[in-house]
C-alpha cells in the first residue's frame, strides 16, 4: 500500500471514526498498518489507533501502539516524529497511572526544544506532566505545569487544549478539597464546548460534565450532579459515584 493508498484509507477510518462507527474504523486502520509501506502513513494511523484506545479505555492496547510508534518515528529520524511519538508515550504512561515515567517521558519531550512540532505540542506536554504530578500528590509542581498549559493554551488560541486543562484543574481542586473552584474550572471547560466544539470529540462535553458533577456532589448538590449526568453519554453517573463515595 502507497502513500496516497494509505492516506485515503486513513481518511476513509477517520469518517467513520467521527461517525461513531468505530469498529469498523479501527478494521481499516489495523489493515493500513498490516499493508502500509509508507513510513509517515503508518505513524499517523498509528496516532489514529493511539487515540482511539484512549477514548474507548484501553489503555493498554493504546500503550502497545505508542511504543509502535516510536519505533517508526525513528526509522524516520525526524525529530518532530519523535517528539510526537514520546508524548504519546507519556499520556498512555499517563493513563496506566505509571506517573515517574510520564513525567520523565515529557521532560523528553520539552528537551527537544528546537524541533517545530515539539514547540506546538508543549502545552499538551505540560497538561499530561502535571496530570502526573498531580497523581505524585506533587501539587505544587502540579499547578505550575496546568498553568503553563493554560498559557499555551491562550496564547495559541487552542479551546480543545484549554477544555483539558480546565478539567484537569477541576480535579485538582477537588483534591484539595476547594469545591467552589473545583467547579469553576470545568463549567468553564462546558462553555468552551458549548462555544466551539461543534466538530469535537463526544469526550470534551463527557469530560467537563463529569468533573461539574463531581463539584456539585462535593457541595451537596445532588439534584444539579445528576443533570449533568444526564446530559452526558451514558456511564458517568457511575463515573461520579465511584469518585465521590
Amino acid at each position: 500500500m502507497g502513500q496516497d493508498q494509505t492516506k485515503q484509507q486513513i481518511e476513509k477510518g477517520l469518517r467513520l471514526y467521527q461517525s461513531n462507527e468505530t469498529v469498523k474504523a479501527l478494521e481499516i486502520w489495523k489493515r493500513v498498518l498490516e499493508k502500509s509501506t509508507d513510513l509517515p502513513g503508518r505513524f499517523r494511523v498509528l496516532g489514529c489507533l493511539i487515540t482511539a484506545h484512549s477514548e474507548m479505555g484501553k489503555y493498554k492496547d493504546m500503550m502497545k501502539f505508542a511504543v509502535t510508534q516510536i519505533d517508526v518515528a525513528r526509522e524516520i529520524a525526524d525529530s518532530d516524529y519523535v517528539t510526537e511519538s514520546y508524548l504519546n508515550l507519556a499520556r498512555s504512561n499517563e493513563k496506566l497511572c505509571d506517573f515517574p515515567k510520564t513525567v520523565a517521558y515529557c521532560k523528553t519531550c520539552l528537551s527537544m526544544q528546537g524541533t517545530t512540532v515539539g514547540l506546538q505540542l508543549n502545552g499538551q506536554v505540560s497538561l499530561s506532566m502535571g496530570n502526573a504530578y498531580l497523581g505524585l500528590s506533587s501539587f505544587q509542581k502540579a499547578l505550575e505545569c496546568f498553568e503553563k498549559a493554560l498559557r499555551y493554551a491562550h496564547s495559541n488560541d487552542d479551546k480543545m487544549l484549554e477544555c483539558r486543562v480546565c478539567c484537569s484543574l477541576g480535579n485538582f481542586y477537588i483534591q484539595l478539597k476547594d469545591y467552589e473552584k473545583a467547579l469553576f474550572f470545568p463549567c468553564k471547560g462546558a462553555e468552551l464546548v458549548s462555544d466551539y466544539g461543534k466538530g469535537w470529540s463526544l469526550k470534551y462535553k463527557a469530560m467537563s460534565q463529569y468533573h461539574m458533577a463531581v463539584a456539585y456532589r462535593k457541595l451537596g448538590r445532588s439534584e444539579d450532579a445528576m443533570q449533568c449526568c444526564e446530559v452526558r453519554p451514558p456511564g458517568t453517573a457511575a463515573l461520579v459515584l465511584e469518585s465521590c463515595g
